[in-house]
């Protein structure tokens, strides 16, 4: 499977987007969910959850993710003039 390559900075507008770009990103991080899980401390089935998009995935473990695979979080005003430039 050929791997998918990320444009930093991503954004995602609910768990599904979420989800998905954690998977990509961990992919690209040569780790298996396995991986992620001895890291992070959750369970293989909770990472497999929020890859899929499961609304029922803690924030606090979500961050463990995030930060495991060394990606950050940021909040950004969308209302702001000329964000996307």
């Amino acid at each position: 499977m050929k791997s998918k390559t990320i444009a930093f900075p991503i954004d995602f507008f609910g768990p599904k987007e979420l989800g998905q770009n954690i998977k990509v990103i961990r992919k690209m991080r040569r780790m298996t969910q396995q991986d992620l899980a001895k890291i992070t401390n959750v369970s293989v089935k909770f990472i497999s959850n929020v890859e899929c998009g499961k609304k029922n995935a803690y924030l606090d473990k979500v961050l463990y993710l995030l930060r495991a695979l060394d990606i950050g979080t940021r909040l950004v005003n969308l209302r702001q003039e000329h964000f996307y430039e």
